[in-house]
């Protein structure tokens, strides 16, 4: 609250003065920055250096802020540029892919060749497989008038083939065979009564009811024999199909 002030006999507020025709008017204010005191232009000094000092230090931040974005900018590139230097055109690596796909192997001596067939044979022979089969209708006329060429060969044990055999046909049993086919032709011929079959002629293996007989063609394979054939009906439908002819 202002404190009065005493004009003539009259209390005059601080901050009217008196004008012509006893009216009075409110001083004018004036301002801070202005004030004709030492210490108003004191104050507007300090302002004045404190606004300077502002905009000094802004500055200095934006270039540090750009000298820092310029550095990060610069490395970021630089590794990007080391890859790509590292890194093979494609016009070598195709140059390279050419001359490896237009390498050829030297070519087989006589004895790998050799060696290489070996193994091919070896292996098909150790393929499993299904020989073809021959029905009771083709064989037939085959009992009828037997051909030395053809062997047909009952692979059930001697006491099954006392119920009886199919015409022209010899008994090998299974559990001999593959100890059999290693046998030399003049031990085979003394131990089974007939000549051991050659591995190009053709030969005709069946059983009971064609499970060992399948098995049979399987080891006669294995042993080199090319022209095998399996009658998977075997004595159950040889014996079916003479009974109804009877």
């Amino acid at each position: 609250m202002s404190t009065p002030g005493v004009v003539g006999s009259l209390v005059v507020p601080r901050g009217l003065q008196r004008k012509a025709g006893n009216r009075w008017r409110r001083t004018p204010k004036r301002p801070r920055d202005e004030s004709p005191t030492f210490d108003g232009r004191l104050t507007r000094l300090a302002h004045s250096e404190t606004q300077n000092r502002v905009t000094s230090v802004s500055t200095h931040a934006m270039l540090r802020t750009i000298v820092i974005r310029s550095a990060k900018t610069i490395v970021r590139r630089q590794p990007r540029v080391a890859i790509s230097a590292l890194r093979p055109s494609s016009i070598a690596i195709g140059q390279v892919r050419f001359q490896t796909t237009a390498e050829s192997k030297p070519p087989l001596t006589p004895e790998q060749a050799a060696k290489k067939a070996a193994l091919e044979r070896i292996d098909d022979l150790q393929r499993d497989w299904d020989a073809k089969e021959i029905q009771y209708e083709e064989l037939k006329p085959r009992t009828n008038s037997p051909t030395p060429d053809v062997y047909l060969i009952d692979v059930r044990e001697p006491d099954e083939v006392i119920q009886g055999m199919i015409p022209s046909a010899v008994n090998l049993p299974l559990s001999v065979l593959g100890d059999s086919l290693h046998l030399s032709r003049e031990v085979f011929l003394e131990k089974h009564g007939f000549e051991k079959p050659r591995k190009d002629q053709q030969v005709i293996f069946y059983c009971r009811s064609g499970m060992r007989s399948t098995s049979a063609c399987d080891v006669a394979k294995r042993n080199g024999f090319t022209q095998i054939l399996n009658y998977k009906g075997s004595w159950l439908e040889w014996v079916e199909k003479e009974n109804k002819k009877q």
